[in-house]
């Protein structure tokens, strides 16, 4: 069982490297290249402010598979004004 728990870890380890390098793109290339199985999980902060920023930042801390993912633009029905809702993504992997 702790070879497990270390083989994840090292799998963990270089998924973090790999981010660093090459961003989101090469995270997902080194999973399917080393057959990893994974989910995604997309996590929504709401509009960018100051304090969901700072909401993000604390969530992507609490995990190393936590990390900033790109904001989604939407445009008021209302208004018709163009906002950001902030989000960051988890890979979980089975």
């Amino acid at each position: 069982m702790k070879t497990t728990e270390k083989n994840l870890e090292t799998v963990v380890n270089e998924i973090n490297n790999v981010y660093v390098e090459k961003g989101l793109n090469g995270v997902y290339a080194f999973l399917k290249r080393n057959g990893i199985n994974y989910t995604v999980e997309i996590k929504k902060f709401g509009s960018s402010t100051y304090q969901n920023n700072i909401e993000k930042m604390q969530w992507i801390s609490e995990s190393n598979l936590r990390f900033d993912y790109e904001s989604e633009k939407k445009v008021s029905d209302v208004t018709g004004k163009r906002y950001h809702i902030l989000r960051g993504i988890e890979i979980i992997i089975k």
